[in-house]
């Protein structure tokens, strides 16, 4: 063989080589971007759907979700404890004639006396779950009154779900934390687990270490599981729900989505079969007790 053809055939081999590179380099990471997550297929409890006692038709539909198997009726106290009680009493009906709802009523915490008087009276009528909203209700998380509200609650068996991803108080996490140290006996739901703040949760596994924390504090995924399931921000997301995947809870949001809807949501987050089963029921089976 000449030195020409040597040479000749040594180019040629190591232009093949270098063709190939690109492809063997691209190729796990393209098997890794289309790698099926397998999708969690049995019952859901969705903890956070929006009664409107205008509306009733619309929430039973999409309460009758074949994959439903408890679905929590929330509303907001207005204040003024008679239109408190009027709201609470159309989901504490509600509860009674659909074995899939969930009451969960609400008391505005400016209504003193009042408003603990409607939490024994729910409580004793079979509520499990009551609603605050600061940002909507207008009233600040560290009034003394929202802290008698939460402890009075936790004291009647109650969990509180507590508005914390409103647009117009992004900073309520704090507050929520403060509260959940104050009224140990009490679980705490962080609604929409901080929405554009999530990354903010991370501190419940540093608070989990902390010798006489009271672990009280859970976090609903409502709205937030939708608006970043298709982001770049999904890996972060990913990332604080596997700190403590035994603390996230599954809410559709209605009528923002439906409870379908949020769960697709979910299954998009790139989160395990097991751990999407933590989320849209075990969790809430055992905080429920069911």
């Amino acid at each position: 063989m000449s030195p020409t053809s040597g040479m000749r055939r040594l180019a040629l081999l190591l232009a093949a080589s270098l063709a190939l590179l690109p492809t063997a380099c691209a190729s796990p990471e393209k098997s890794k971007r289309e790698k099926r997550v397998e999708r969690y297929g049995g019952p859901v409890i969705d903890l956070r759907a929006a009664f409107d006692p205008n509306d009733e038709e619309s929430f039973l539909k999409n309460a009758a979700d074949p994959r439903l198997a408890k679905v929590a009726a929330v509303v907001i106290a207005p204040l003024g404890i008679a239109n408190a009680r009027a709201l609470n009493d159309r989901v504490l009906d509600l509860q009674r004639r659909e074995a899939k709802v969930l009451a969960c009523v609400s008391v505005h915490p400016y209504d003193g006396a009042g408003a603990l008087e409607e939490v024994d009276r729910t409580a004793a009528a079979g509520a499990r779950l009551l609603a605050l909203d600061g940002s909507a209700q207008r009233f600040d998380l560290g009034d003394p009154r929202v802290l008698d509200v939460v402890a009075r609650a936790g004291d009647r068996g109650m969990m509180v779900l507590v508005e914390g991803g409103s647009v117009s108080d992004l900073g309520a996490f704090g507050r929520i934390v403060e509260l959940a140290s104050r009224a140990p006996r009490t679980r705490l739901i962080v609604g929409h687990m901080g929405l554009t703040r999530f990354l903010d949760t991370a501190v419940i596994a540093s608070l989990r270490r902390r010798p006489g924390w009271a672990d009280n504090l859970f976090l609903d995924l409502s709205g937030t599981a939708t608006l970043f399931a298709r982001s770049p921000a999904v890996e972060d997301l990913q990332w604080v729900i596997r700190l403590f995947p035994d603390r996230v809870l599954f809410g559709s949001d209605f009528p923002h989505e439906t409870t379908a809807q949020a769960i697709d949501a979910v299954g998009m987050l790139g989160l395990t079969e097991g751990e999407q089963s933590l989320i849209e029921y075990a969790n809430g089976a055992k905080l429920l007790g069911l």
